[in-house]
């Protein structure tokens, strides 16, 4: 697998000498608990790709955090920065045994499942919880720079969170993105503190906009690549407390998905982006949103999300290559 992977960036490589057209590309990634060490996997590999020129990103809870830090990394480091900054993410947060209970919740219980499905009709509630500290504040101003997200050349940001009072979606782009708006993108209520923005109070973006698309389709983008770390069917009717607990939450989180994407399918054609999808599920379906980050877990889903965006990468490299030969062919 190493030697394919070196005989593709050594392709990818010798087509950018030789002119090849970059493919511009936009990044839809969806939140998904531990599941976005799977969308780590897919953005190192994106990051040895020459031929990809990447204009936006949006996301969701894992994926605001993962599209955060890599521009990050990419800003200040280049593509080598990328990478080293997502593995020192996911590294602290897999290691950090006292926090991750607190951004990859366990399996909920059933009275904490209905309180966050009333909470939007009973908005009152959105102080309730038993956290007044995340410590994922401390780990995102370590790892974000905003002032790199800031700068006018950098790719487009498009972080979902959503207003508890309206249970609609906010979408901070690159100039009012802050630390508190990434923590608000990822809040689970009851498990974390409630996000207070411009004195409204905010939570996990995964509930109105998991992850945003239609800002994607705006600009000129070829094509955009969803990474889906969950689908809201599972192909069986669910048994056992846990499977129905685990169905209802993955529907939970999905369904915004679902949604925009029957009104992206309704857009006249001409003005719909192409769209692309990795699938998590495709790559594990044992691992869920509730399952814990553990370290050998993280790895594992980091391996198979590479692997998956290896196969992706590679079908766009060979795309390139027979255009790039086509039009050596009409030339002579």
């Amino acid at each position: 697998a190493r030697r394919l992977r070196l005989a593709y960036v050594k392709a990818a490589r010798d087509l950018a000498r030789r002119g090849a057209k970059k493919t511009k590309l936009n990044l839809a990634l969806q939140g998904g608990g531990a599941l976005g060490a799977f969308t780590w996997g897919v953005l190192d590999r994106l990051s040895y790709e020459r031929l990809i020129d990447v204009r936006a990103f949006s996301g969701a809870s894992a994926g605001a955090l993962n599209a955060a830090v890599f521009l990050s990394g990419l800003k200040n480091g280049g593509r080598g920065g990328a990478r080293n900054a997502l593995r020192r993410f996911w590294t602290e947060v897999a290691n950090a045994a006292s926090f991750a209970n607190f951004l990859f919740p366990p399996m909920l219980l059933p009275g904490q499942l209905a309180l966050i499905e009333d909470a939007f009709n009973a908005s009152s509630r959105y102080g309730l919880s038993p956290m007044k500290i995340n410590p994922l504040k401390d780990i995102l101003a370590r790892h974000v720079d905003l002032d790199a997200l800031r700068a006018e050349d950098a790719p487009r940001l498009y972080i979902a969170a959503t207003n508890v009072l309206t249970g609609r979606a906010r979408i901070f782009t690159n100039d009012d993105l802050s630390v508190d708006a990434l923590l608000a993108s990822a809040c689970i209520p009851n498990l974390h503190p409630t996000v207070m923005i411009d004195a409204a109070p905010y939570w996990d973006g995964g509930f109105s906009a998991n992850p945003p698309i239609m800002p994607l389709m705006e600009n000129d983008a070829e094509r955009i690549l969803l990474v889906r770390l969950m689908r809201s069917g599972t192909g069986k009717a669910p048994r056992t407390t846990n499977e129905i607990d685990d169905y209802i939450k993955n529907h939970l989180f999905t369904r915004p998905l679902d949604d925009e994407l029957e009104r992206v399918a309704l857009l006249p054609r001409a003005s719909r982006t192409p769209i692309d999808e990795i699938d998590a599920s495709d790559a594990d379906s044992s691992v869920s949103f509730t399952s814990q980050p553990t370290p050998r877990l993280v790895n594992d889903l980091f391996e198979k999300g590479a692997a998956a965006a290896e196969q992706y990468f590679a079908g766009l490299i060979r795309a390139h290559q027979e255009e790039h030969e086509r039009q050596a062919g009409a030339a002579e």
